[in-house]
């Protein structure tokens, strides 16, 4: 069995950051536990392994901002290697599964003791469409353009009543966000299709965007680049 492009590339990358020795052994037991081979994986399995137990094999190992760094950027650098296949429109049942490196639940957040004012970054509407956001019918597609952007900690699929029905990474307070979630666009809606809407709060910042039924909700840190967010969103419709 000879490795194939994706996986030398990924070795690679992981020499940077461990002896080579170890690196391959991680890497070699991050396959085995999805079942794939060095051979045949392909470049968007390779950096949901990175993204999942490749990265909480070294947390722990190596200090944690740098690893998130250095693991998101050789995930997007693999997830390049193979051709991009034509998309679809995210059919309803279509569930965004992880969301960042950290899958594991969130700790629990102590309330501050004055409650943060959200501030509405923006609100993107079309009065004269009818069209929300169309993304390709591949949940993994969509999860891989969001997951390794930068300052991106969790992302979240709630239902038309805001429930939730996936949940990684860090969303704090999910339950609640999702029933604030629904009910705010519900209003917004009514002043023309709704789109994306961000807001930030001294914790970070919030997108949350309609794929009806269901809602898409991004969580990042306060230096989350809320362009690159929207850019990504963009290339994504443009891939249906």
């Amino acid at each position: 069995m000879t490795p194939n492009a994706v996986y030398e590339r990924t070795r690679e990358g992981l020499t940077g950051l461990l002896p080579g020795r170890a690196a391959r052994r991680i890497l070699d037991d991050a396959l085995q536990s999805k079942e794939r081979t060095a051979d045949a994986v392909s470049g968007s399995e390779m950096a949901q392994l990175l993204l999942g137990p490749v990265y909480h094999g070294l947390v722990g190992v190596l200090p944690r901002d740098a690893l998130r760094r250095e693991i998101k950027l050789l995930a997007r650098t693999v997830a390049a290697i193979e051709a991009p296949e034509r998309a679809q429109q995210l059919p309803a049942e279509a569930v965004v599964a992880v969301a960042s490196p950290d899958e594991h639940p969130s700790a629990p957040v102590p309330e501050p003791r004055t409650r943060p004012t959200p501030e509405v970054a923006a609100v993107e509407q079309d009065p004269e469409s009818a069209l929300a956001r169309t993304l390709p019918a591949d949940p993994d597609r969509v999860l891989l353009a969001l997951a390794v952007l930068d300052a991106v900690e969790g992302i979240a699929v709630f239902d038309e009543a805001g429930r939730t029905v996936r949940i990684r990474g860090d969303v704090h307070d999910s339950e609640a966000l999702g029933r604030v979630i629904a009910a705010g666009g519900a209003l917004l809606a009514r002043h023309g299709a709704l789109r994306t809407v961000c807001v930030t709060t001294t914790h970070g910042v919030l997108v949350t965007v309609p794929v009806p039924p269901q809602w898409l909700a991004v969580t990042g840190a306060t230096n989350l680049n809320i362009g690159a967010v929207y850019a990504a969103l963009a290339a994504l419709e443009e891939e249906r």
